[in-house]
């Protein structure tokens, strides 16, 4: 039996209870202590060293489940745009600025 609940009020929390569900019971076990996971809605931000192979760790996460599946965005020259901002990474720090896409 599959419980359809497009369009219901209750498909965003329960979206939200899904994935904060895989994240606790499989995502936190798949990236190592050192990094970070940050997630807002379906856009999740990992922070890794720099060493970390991100095609493994890719291929890792998207083995848990099979409807679910995650694609990288790399930072370029120290950049990422992530949400609505650009997170810049620096020597001494990171700066975010508003991310507007080329289209707009």
């Amino acid at each position: 039996m599959k419980a359809i609940l497009l369009g219901s009020p209750l498909s965003a929390v329960a979206v939200s209870l899904f994935m904060e569900t895989l994240e606790k019971d499989h995502y936190s076990k798949i990236i190592d202590s050192g990094s970070k996971w940050y997630s807002y809605v379906d856009d999740c931000l990992i922070v890794t060293h720099k060493d970390t192979n991100t095609d493994v760790l890719l291929q890792k996460l998207n083995e848990v489940h099979n409807k679910i599946k995650f694609t990288t965005e790399k930072e370029i020259d120290g950049s990422l745009p992530f949400l609505n901002t650009v997170i810049m990474r620096t020597d001494e720090s990171v700066k975010f600025k508003v991310y507007r896409k080329p289209t707009n």
